[in-house]
């Protein structure tokens, strides 16, 4: 029996080689919150050409409106006001409802949607409110950059100063048949987990506040482990006739790591999984039954699944309840740290479609996410493949994942969900986000014009 995360990696990633809390604001589409102000007797902001920009860059953006002369400046603000961080070194006239201003972003500009200030040569001022976007997206690299290299973000925690975060991932070494764990913070930079002689693959699945990581040592057999962040991997205990194990999650203060351990059954040579909590990490965990994890929340609601299918089971202070999500469903990916929200997907006969359940009472209502139809991006062509999956989502309940070969974000508009592309996703070849924050981090890979593919870690507004 393949073991479960090497079907999670293939069913995630396409890789043939691995199978043999509080409330916090959702990101703002700035479709959404464009508001253009100006009176009829000035200038007026009507959009922008790009719609944004990562930080650290000089770029020409086009502005397009009405009421322009020949003498117009363009400023990008916050709340009305010019940022100093934003540096608008030209701005070229070319008709009375099109300027181009080359500006300049540092890598200290908030990430956020910024306004578009116009003043004409007379005086007269026009803003478009809120309608660029500034990015916080920084590329993490690979621990290698030699031959192809490859990197993922799988997971990142939600520390109170968000420039605090630590992602981890797995990142390949030289060629794609070693797959080495890295953390990752913006003190360090990315460094290797360090894992016994002879582990060649090993993936961290979660990774909490107080810097605990956990995973798989992906060696046959796999065996489940923990580690300081930038430290030295341990492996869990297991059950007793234990001969494989996995940790697929922690609480965000690491008192919980939820995983499996397949035990042989009596006279045979197939096991049977168990599903498996830890309450320390120096003795063996407790078994919840037969099961596979994916997940667990910080007031122990757990993600996997069972014979039931897609299921959920929540702790009622003295046992163990099981439930099956609503379906048709697939698999479960990933649940809100506050336990009120679980994403995934259902597979179809023409690709996945991604699914959100809310909890609604002692009950969950599925959602289907909306998928992007758009089949045309300014940087490339978009992949509008109907096959498109949810992988995190954040207790405000904003997902994100895939759709085809770009990163995708879906935000709540309402009782319904808006889909849109991780901002800048469409500048590189293909990009993939794999889990988000309370503080609107998101984590995942992006693939540049270097080859191969990087750890990345955008920040929403």
């Amino acid at each position: 029996m393949k073991s479960h995360f090497r079907l999670i990696l293939a069913a995630t990633f396409g890789l043939a080689a691995l199978v043999s809390c509080t409330d916090v604001p959702s990101p703002v589409d700035p479709a959404a919150a464009h508001s253009a102000r100006g009176g009829t007797s000035g200038p007026t902001v009507a959009r922008t050409d790009p719609t944004g920009s990562p930080r650290g860059l000089t770029l020409d953006v086009r502005v397009f409106g009405s009421g322009f002369d020949a003498g117009t400046t363009v400023r990008l603000g916050l709340d009305g006001s010019p940022s100093p961080n934003v540096t608008t070194n030209s701005t070229r006239f070319v008709s009375s409802k099109e300027l181009v201003a080359n500006v300049t972003i540092s890598s200290g500009a908030e990430p956020s949607l910024y306004d578009v200030i116009v003043t004409t040569g007379g005086g007269k001022g026009g803003i478009g409110t809120e309608i660029f976007e500034i990015i916080g997206l920084e590329d993490l690299g690979a621990l290698s950059t030699t031959l192809s290299p490859w990197a993922v973000g799988m997971a990142l925690n939600t520390t109170a100063e968000p420039a605090d975060v630590v992602v981890v991932g797995s990142s390949a070494r030289g060629c794609c048949e070693h797959y080495y764990p890295f953390s990752w913070t913006a003190g360090t930079g990315m460094r290797a987990l360090q894992a016994d002689a002879g582990v060649t693959a090993a993936w961290p699945f979660g990774v909490s506040n107080n810097g605990i990581v956990v995973g798989v040592l992906a060696n046959v057999p796999s065996r489940a482990f923990w580690a300081l962040e930038g430290g030295t991997t341990n492996e869990l205990p297991v059950l007793t006739g234990s001969v494989s194990s996995e940790a697929n999650g922690i609480t965000s203060n690491g008192s919980a790591i939820v995983g499996s351990n397949s035990i042989l059954r009596p006279g045979s040579s197939d096991t049977t999984t168990h599903l498996v909590v830890w309450r320390n990490r120096t003795s063996a965990p407790d078994s919840i039954g037969p099961g596979t994890a994916d997940g667990i929340s910080d007031n122990l609601t757990i993600i996997g699944g069972s014979l039931y299918g897609v299921t959920v089971w929540t702790h009622d202070g003295t046992k163990w309840v099981a439930s099956a999500l609503p379906g048709p469903a697939s698999r479960a990916t990933g649940i809100s740290r506050d336990g009120s929200r679980i994403v995934g997907y259902v597979a179809t006969g023409t690709g996945n479609v991604a699914l959100l359940w809310r909890r609604v009472g002692t009950g969950w209502e599925r959602i289907e996410l909306p998928a992007i139809t758009t089949t045309t991006t300014k940087k490339r062509p978009f992949d509008s493949s109907p096959s498109y999956m949810a992988m995190g989502v954040n207790n405000a309940g904003v997902a994100v994942g895939v759709n085809g070969s770009s990163a995708v974000l879906w935000y709540p508009d309402g009782s319904s969900y808006r889909a849109r592309l991780m901002p800048e996703s469409n500048r590189f070849g293909g990009s993939w986000a794999q889990a988000i924050n309370d503080n609107n981090q998101v984590t995942g890979r992006v693939k540049p014009a270097s080859g191969g593919w990087h750890a990345v870690l955008w920040t929403l507004p």
